[in-house]
């Protein structure tokens, strides 16, 4: 079953936002029913060889050539478009990056190109699992059983981002790197450059203050 997919608050880097991209086809093509890989794989390996010297040409190339396989890999893992089209340009900025690391007496071109584009879906799909474990987990525990009966999801929802607003900006970006980002608390302590029970107290009190406000939003209002 694919996870759901909570939006992310902060926006992921596109090929066309790191302005070495000049070929709009790169970005623009989300058809990938008529692309074909390319048959001869020493033609595939000199792509590479000329990516790996800065040659967007032959970046534009093989993302026609290949973008249709590489994208069906990662279908196969995320089963939602817009999370593989999103995760097909992180490989081709990848392979970008890393084409002077391929090395053919190691195996074909494509079968490199294809674990680049399948490791990445996975590691998606693994955080969108957890990003989706979160967010229950902090709407299970944000209000008193007796209200949330009375609560609609969505009045939940938006109570909730409302309380988000209330917390300062640590808590902030403490809980919305793992309850909306699936980052493990290890990881956001690594990503805020923080210690790691810093980082717990910062989730721990923003979690109570939310609860608090969410409690109190909930009680009827006196006449």
């Amino acid at each position: 079953m694919t996870p759901s997919i909570a939006p992310s608050i902060f926006a992921m880097p596109t090929l066309r936002q790191l302005g070495w991209l000049a070929d709009e086809r790169v970005i623009m093509n989300t058809d990938h029913s008529e692309s074909s890989p390319l048959s001869d794989t020493d033609n595939v390996t000199q792509l590479l060889e000329r990516i790996s010297k800065r040659d967007t040409q032959a970046l534009s190339a093989l993302y026609d050539a290949h973008a249709g396989l590489l994208m069906s890999v990662i279908m196969a893992v995320l089963k939602d478009k817009a999370e593989s089209e999103d995760i097909l340009q992180e490989s081709f900025l990848t392979i970008w990056n890393k084409a002077v690391m391929y090395q053919p007496h190691l195996g074909k071109p494509t079968s490199w190109m294809v674990t680049i584009a399948k490791n990445k879906a996975y590691d998606r799909y693994r955080k969108l699992v957890r990003q989706s474990e979160g967010m229950k987990v902090l709407k299970d525990n944000m209000v008193d059983d007796p209200v949330t009966s009375n609560v609609s999801p969505k009045a939940d929802n938006e109570e909730l981002l409302e309380g988000f607003k209330e917390l300062n900006e640590d808590q902030k970006k403490a809980i919305e790197l793992v309850f909306y980002q699936g980052f493990t608390q290890q990881e956001a302590a690594t990503k805020l450059d923080a210690p790691l029970g810093t980082v717990k107290a910062r989730i721990r009190r923003g979690l109570l203050q939310l609860k608090n406000f969410l409690n109190n939003k909930s009680q009827p209002k006196s006449r």
